[in-house]
């Protein structure tokens, strides 16, 4: 059997030998580089020293706050009466909402303040609370935005 080797053929084999090398070399000398690269890790875990909180946001549902007995006392003489809470709740005026919800001063109960560069905290008493933060009641109507969108 007799190999038919022409010039050709026997470039293209040291040609595709000397680019196989290269690579090789290249690829072991970088590999060489990478992995004897000395890393030092630190990882530490610490408690912020100071975090300002410029504001809080507590949202509750006006439905589940709304005082429906003062709303009933104060409108005895009124024409329409509402079969349901929620009835009631969606024909009322913002002015309305706000003056039978709770005061701001009687949404907090208690707080809890933990102090800068200690991990204890004091409790506090409803009013204690009031004094220390300023506190504003707000309407957000988030449906409204929904049903624009959907009548698009």
């Amino acid at each position: 059997m007799r190999l038919n080797v022409t010039f050709s053929n026997l470039f293209s084999f040291v040609f595709f030998l000397v680019c196989f090398s290269g690579c090789a070399w290249q690829f072991l000398t970088m590999s060489y580089l990478y992995f004897g690269y000395q890393v030092i890790t630190e990882i530490s875990m610490t408690m912020p020293r100071d975090v300002s909180l410029k504001s809080l946001s507590i949202c509750f549902r006006y439905k589940d706050i709304v005082n429906v007995t003062a709303y009933d006392a104060d409108n005895q003489n009124a024409s329409q009466k509402f079969d349901s809470k929620e009835s009631l709740i969606l024909r009322m005026t913002i002015s309305e909402l706000f003056k039978y919800t709770p005061l701001t001063t009687d949404m907090i109960y208690s707080c809890k303040i933990r102090f800068p560069h200690e991990y204890t905290y004091e409790q506090y008493n409803g009013s204690d609370c009031n004094q220390r933060f300023k506190m504003s009641k707000f309407y957000i109507q988030v449906n409204s935005y929904l049903e624009f969108r959907n009548s698009m």
